[in-house]
């Protein structure tokens, strides 16, 4: 399990609909730590664990996954495990296309998978990859737009769908969509974009507003009962989570009830979850900002003592408020009652719980390097990231599915 470093991001079309996720694991021979292990033995690793050990629809809720290939693993054929309807076959850039690899491809394709070409630079020595791909992608952090023009104009001859890599804004995005690119994949959609603040709506101030009278201990229980009544459809879904399988209850029929067996904080946790869900509304993207939220609060729970793991979910599920709400950090949780630490964490990565939200969103780009870096615990942190993974994000999936 230790050398099975996976993690998943996103990937959208031009009308930010969710297509696919990319696995993300170590297949650069320079990151892998004292292990030491080879591109080809991490490679192989991760698609063994994906298919076998956690289950691709686990880890990507039925859309296609894009799976990084090295060399030997293209030429020995490995691919010939994988569903072609449920994965894309990713040739890492450092892959020479010689008459080995582009036999294989070329085999691939004739068995109906789709191929994608990473990280592309052009030469002339990928025109046989290129008559065989279906996606292209491209990174695009620092490049002008002039500098893209011509890698879609050098491209243009090619069937191929372009992808941009390493979006970190909307409006990034919509200049690579202005010249060509119709998938996307980045952060993007992690990344606030402050030009125009968003408003809250009449239902978001007061979800806010009801959340800081629950976490104000001063608040009387009954005052609690009172104001999450007033909202029936808020009633409805916190009543329906705590009778869900996972939190283990059954038969709960109302507030006071359920405030008798959770007790304040448990219910503060999940109206936490219900007022980030009503934040989440509107589309794939923001649907994936809500699930990237709960992943980060439940692998932050499973990795914290008792002693701070309400604060590190806290910390976790707040981490992408801004970006719901477009608005700079600061601003938002000036609207919320939080301790010195998680203001700490959420505005600078410092104090207790500072490093381990960084070495997570490190983790989440496959920055392997950093997560160990940041957290300042040579690779256990990793280790333990990558154990807890695939269990926070399956339960992430689940409270979408609960709150929606």
């Amino acid at each position: 399990m230790s050398d099975a470093i996976v993690a998943r991001q996103p990937i959208f079309d031009e009308r930010q609909k969710l297509v696919g996720f990319e696995l993300l694991y170590r297949h650069n021979e320079d990151a892998t730590s004292a292990r030491g292990q080879t591109p080809t033995v991490m490679a192989s690793t991760t698609v063994v664990q994906a298919v076998l050990g956690i289950g691709l629809d686990r880890l990507t809720e039925g859309e296609r996954v894009w799976i990084n290939l090295s060399r030997d693993l293209i030429v020995e054929r490995a691919w010939e495990v994988l569903d072609p309807k449920a994965v894309v076959l990713e040739i890492l850039e450092h892959v020479e296309p010689d008459a080995e690899v582009v036999s294989a491809i070329t085999d691939a394709r004739k068995r109906g998978y789709q191929v994608a070409l990473d990280d592309f630079e052009w030469d002339e020595k990928w025109v046989p990859l290129l008559q065989l791909a279906h996606v292209v992608k491209v990174d695009v952090a620092g490049k002008t737009r002039a500098e893209l023009e011509l890698a879609v104009k050098k491209l243009a001859p090619f069937n191929v769908r372009l992808l941009a890599e390493r979006v970190e804004t909307d409006a990034v995005r919509a200049e690579c969509a202005a010249i060509g690119f119709t998938l996307f994949q980045g952060y993007f959609y992690c990344q606030p974009e402050t030009v125009v603040k968003r408003d809250l709506s009449a239902a978001e101030a007061s979800a806010l507003q009801l959340l800081n009278l629950v976490r104000n201990e001063k608040t009387p229980t009954l005052q609690v009962e009172q104001s999450i009544k007033r909202d029936p459809a808020l009633t409805f879904k916190l009543l329906r989570i705590v009778n869900s399988a996972a939190m283990g209850f059954k038969g709960i029929e109302s507030i006071p009830h359920a405030l008798r067996l959770l007790g304040r904080t448990q219910l503060e946790r999940w109206l936490t979850l219900l007022v980030m869900a009503s934040f989440s509304s509107g589309g794939a993207r923001q649907r994936e900002l809500f699930k990237l939220s709960l992943t980060r609060a439940r692998l932050l729970e499973l990795l914290s003592d008792p002693a701070d793991r309400d604060q590190r979910f806290l910390v976790g599920m707040f981490s992408m408020l801004h970006v719901l709400l477009q608005a700079p950090m600061k601003d938002v949780i000036a609207t919320l009652q939080l301790s010195d630490s998680v203001t700490q964490a959420l505005l600078e990565r410092t104090g207790p719980h500072g490093a381990l939200l960084a070495g997570l969103e490190a983790y989440e780009v496959g920055d392997w390097d950093r997560v160990e870096m940041v957290t300042g615990n040579d690779d256990r942190a990793l280790v333990q990231i990558a154990a807890h993974y695939p269990s926070a994000l399956g339960w992430a999936i689940e409270q979408v599915k609960t709150t929606g």
